[in-house]
């Protein structure tokens, strides 16, 4: 899935075999557009949630808020895993 300032991207995948893609406008309320664009695509694919093994997301939204210089707040970073190539 990727997360932009105008399109929000999401594709079902099994192994390298696309099942399934959608765009929909991306949404000032971040989770929510992510939230309706995953159940989107897995239901356009006809994946039951037990059967998702990982969600990847990736976005823009961070590097146009540091280019646009608005909304932004002193924050720490947080890593959370390892790259997806892994």
């Amino acid at each position: 899935m990727e997360v932009g300032g105008t399109n929000a991207d999401a594709a079902a995948l099994v192994g390298q075999a696309v099942l399934a893609t959608i765009k929909r406008s991306s949404t000032a309320n971040v989770t929510g557009g992510i939230m309706t664009s995953v159940r989107a695509v897995m239901s356009e694919a006809g994946v039951e949630p037990e059967n998702v093994a990982a969600v990847m997301i990736g976005t823009t939204q961070f590097v146009n808020a540091a280019v646009e210089r608005r909304d932004l707040r002193k924050v720490g970073i947080l890593r959370l895993c390892g790259p997806a190539t892994r």
